[in-house]
């Protein structure tokens, strides 16, 4: 499954496609510990991803919203 990102993109693989897998299986744990929607979106540097961090402008908190939503919410698809 190498070079594959979530979702299937083939051929989207480095530094941000690593990042986004690793977002959203972050989001996911937290989301199956039970931490609400405002502690998981507080998070200012996701483990293992110093290159993605607070300070803005780099949508950290957007990025986890986009995540936690994603997978909570049922859409039928």
């Amino acid at each position: 499954m190498a070079g594959l990102l979530v979702g299937g993109a083939a051929g989207f693989t480095g530094g941000a496609g690593l990042f986004l897998s690793g977002l959203l299986e972050h989001v996911s744990q937290r989301i199956a510990a039970g931490d609400s929607r405002e502690t998981i979106v507080a998070l200012d540097n996701l483990p293992g991803f110093p290159d993605f961090h607070q300070p803005t402008p780099n949508r950290m908190a957007m990025n986890l919203v986009a995540a936690y939503d994603e997978l909570t919410t049922t859409s039928g698809r």
